[in-house]
């Protein structure tokens, strides 16, 4: 960890960063309070510029105001660090000189007007902010300021020696240094409480979790060329040897996948979470795994909507209200008159289960696979789903985007509205501190509920079909394939009437599943495309989409986190889908 140090500046800490196995470590230097020319935004620019580095999951230094000596300390000691850093990064926001490509960045303290012996003797060479992250598997840093240099004429030995240190740099590698503004030209502090333009692109792309690194600072400098009027042109130079991305929470790739014989409605975890138990809406019980995929169960003439695997047992539910133990050869365990039924869902600690359907949701206490029914929860609407938040605390929702609180602690518990949200919700996720429900649903539906019901963040409001086979999938209803064909592959070819009539149809996907990592904010959703959408909790971004198809439309039926970085996919044809995360 980097250590204080003396003068204006303070610390911030990414408390996510020991959950991230990439290491980060960032100094951030900001200097406004210059005696002879002092700066607006430079100090303000770098606290923008920490925290958006913090979110990328970097612990941070900020340093402001600093003179040379606390510079340079804090340089040594994030050299000191970097040894043991995936990433070092140094960002300088301030007044810099350049001659001939060797450039000094000025600290609070420097000796104005700028001369050649100065630059040396007082001022902080680029060569020690390389130094700094050198020892890192990848360095970088990045130079906020101006790179000219005064036109007064100062010593021809003095100049010759700065032109000298200019041959070290091509020593520099897996360095990645990023320029604000071109060599010899100035870089524009931007108006007061604005910030510079570069500042405000970096902490806009830098969160981008589509981007690699050379993407991301190309992003930057057409953002600054066009915000100033071509008045300023960013410059990255680079050695790295390795591509490079600022995401801090890693990419989903599918390592195999299991076909099932029958289409896929429901899944759950196995008893040891290795793989699911699916299903569709018929007799059969699938149990996949990335090595083997079997049917482990078949219940004659009864029609399964979900299991729950508590303890040692797998209990399913049928369509006419019963639930029966798949493990005992189906033996029917309790009976109800709940018709239809649409799912089961179980307590933590599985001693608690909830049969939902039509209006109403039977409670059971487990006692070592032995069922005694204890409640019937009257909703007033089709209930599609259930989540527990706790052991005694259970969300229903369903129809018109109705959310019920149910507890289970009370003698008589009944439905207590939370929140309406409008469109069906098809399926509800805690969040891993248990405070919130995240909420899936028609039409684009993502929300996030805190238990309370007092705040609703809504995600991805009207996110819109991507994949060619999703949007013919919405078309498909209203148009012929010929029409729909020269819709997605030659539109000029069609009256702009017909686009926009088309156009007004493709709208909103339909959420049909969600499920939360255990520690990382990623929720992962599925949609009536066969894609899942990675999401990043903390912002409502896309990390990215994963089809999961062989290109045709169809609902992700469920989704079911192992760990953190292994995700099971069931789609709707019965293809099992094992994804695996990795950080980039």
């Amino acid at each position: 960890m980097a250590r204080f140090f003396r003068g204006r500046h303070k610390r911030h800490v990414n408390l996510e960063a020991d959950t991230v196995p990439m290491r980060r470590l960032a100094v951030v230097i900001g200097i406004s309070d210059y005696s002879n020319r002092p700066l607006t935004n430079a100090v303000s620019d770098a606290c923008k510029a920490a925290s958006a580095l913090e979110r990328r999951g970097f612990v941070a230094t900020l340093v402001e105001d600093a003179d040379q000596s606390t510079i340079a300390e804090c340089l040594g000691s994030l050299a000191a660090d970097a040894k043991q850093a995936d990433i070092a990064l140094v960002y300088l926001a301030g007044h810099a000189i350049e001659r001939n490509g060797t450039g000094y960045f000025l600290p609070r303290d420097f000796p104005f007007p700028v001369s050649a012996p100065a630059a040396r003797l007082y001022g902080i060479s680029l060569a020690q902010a390389v130094g700094a992250v050198s020892s890192a598997n990848v360095g970088v840093v990045i130079l906020d300021a101006c790179r000219n240099w005064p036109a007064s004429v100062d010593d021809e030995d003095l100049l010759k020696q700065l032109d000298a240190d200019a041959a070290s740099e091509r020593e520099w590698r897996n360095t990645l240094l990023v320029y604000s503004t071109s060599s010899a030209s100035a870089a524009s502090d931007g108006p007061p409480g604005a910030g510079s333009e570069f500042c405000k692109a970096f902490c806009q792309h830098i969160l981008d979790h589509s981007l690699g690194v050379d993407e991301c600072f190309r992003r930057i400098a057409q953002d600054v060329v066009r915000r100033s009027a071509r008045q300023q042109q960013p410059w990255t130079y680079s050695s790295l040897e390795q591509s490079l991305s600022f995401s801090d929470l890693p990419k989903f790739y599918s390592t195999r996948r299991q076909k099932t014989q029958n289409f896929g409605s429901w899944s759950v975890p196995d008893h040891n979470r290795s793989g699911i138990f699916a299903g569709a809406d018929n007799e059969s019980i699938w149990h996949a795994t990335a090595a083997t995929v079997e049917r482990v169960g078949f219940i004659r003439r009864n029609q399964i909507v979900g299991a729950a695997t508590p303890g040692k047992h797998l209990l399913v539910a049928t369509a006419n209200g019963n639930l029966l133990d798949a493990a005992d050869g189906g033996r029917l365990m309790v009976a109800t008159k709940l018709k239809p039924s649409h799912g089961l869902a179980t307590s933590p600690n599985g001693t608690s289960l909830a049969l939902y359907g039509n209006g109403k949701t039977h409670v059971f206490l487990n006692e070592s696979g032995n069922l005694r029914w204890l409640h019937q929860i009257d909703t007033g609407f089709d209930t599609y789903c259930c989540a527990y938040l706790t052991d005694d605390l259970m969300w229903l929702a369903g129809e018109n985007g109705r959310i019920v609180s149910v507890d289970l602690r009370k003698l008589a518990p009944v439905a207590t509205e939370v929140v309406t949200l409008g469109d069906h919700i098809n399926s509800l996720t805690p969040s891993p501190d248990r405070k919130s429900v995240y909420c899936a649903g028609q039409k684009s539906l993502l929300s996030e509920v805190e238990i309370s019901g007092a705040r609703t963040r809504r995600i991805l409001e009207n996110h819109r079909p991507t994949t060619p086979s999703g949007i013919y999938a919405m078309l498909s209803q209203i148009a012929g394939d010929s029409l729909i064909h020269t819709y997605l592959f030659n539109r000029n070819e069609l009256p702009q009437t017909t686009i926009s009539a088309l156009e007004e149809r493709v709208k909103g996907v339909d959420f049909t599943s969600c499920a939360h990592a255990f520690n990382l904010p990623i929720l992962a959703v599925g949609t009536n495309e066969s894609t899942v959408l990675m999401v990043d909790t903390r912002d409502g971004q896309i990390i990215q989409e994963i089809e999961v198809s062989n290109g045709f439309a169809g609902n992700v039926a469920g989704l079911t986190f192992l760990s953190d970085r292994e995700l099971v996919v069931l789609s709707y044809d019965g293809t099992v889908s094992f994804l695996s995360g990795r950080f980039q």
